[in-house]
């Protein structure tokens, strides 16, 4: 086993926990606006982060050991580059967590939750008003030109402003109207790292 990393596997309620430790980077402005490996445009202001193993979607928390700051934040791309290198953070998950002091620092990163959801019951197939996040965005130029370039897919696609910190986010959702629309949009390669908007 690599000292530098220590891998820990836990099988609860079918969701496969994750937890390591090791270095992680940034990336931020020379990349804002290109489309990452999941199919996303890169918003260094959103709270997201590449990692090369973890499925799209997979919320983690990444924990900076230098000083116990930690933020959380959803896989989106695939990175680093680097093999001494677990987690590649965006600008701003790593401004909350002071990592752009150090541009390389050792952090811990945990699973949250997955997108994945495979056991639905009955009672959820006629759920309402799911939102399923498929893109955010630090202006609302650019969410406004994203739901354009989907209107031929057929879903009703709308953008909500929300505030994170000193910055405006503009997230663009579908709006579900049962669990198994949620879990298409969900697995389809079009929206690639979509989850559900908790309210």
């Amino acid at each position: 086993m690599n000292l530098k990393s220590i891998t820990t596997l836990l099988l609860l309620s079918s969701l496969v926990l994750f937890a390591e430790t090791g270095d992680a980077s940034w990336y931020g402005e020379k990349y804002q606006g290109k489309p990452t490996s999941s199919g996303e445009p890169f918003d260094m202001y959103a709270y997201t982060a590449a990692n090369q193993t973890l499925p799209f979607g997979t919320i983690i928390k990444v924990t900076n050991l230098k000083n116990n700051k930690s933020v959380q934040v959803r896989i989106n791309d695939r990175g680093p580059t680097k093999k001494s290198r677990i987690v590649d953070l965006s600008y701003q998950a790593a401004k909350d967590i002071g990592l752009l002091n150090y541009g390389v620092a050792p952090v811990k990163i945990e699973t949250v939750s997955t997108s994945t959801q495979k056991n639905i019951s009955k009672k959820d197939i006629n759920s309402k008003n799911i939102n399923v996040q498929v893109g955010a965005f630090s202006s609302r130029k650019n969410a406004k030109s994203f739901i354009n370039r989907q209107k031929d897919n057929g879903y009703t696609m709308k953008a909500i402003e929300v505030n994170k910190t000193s910055k405006t986010l503009y997230k663009v959702i579908i709006v579900c109207d049962s669990t198994v629309l949620a879990n298409r949009i969900m697995k389809s390669k079009h929206y690639a790292g979509a989850y559900i908007l908790k309210k």
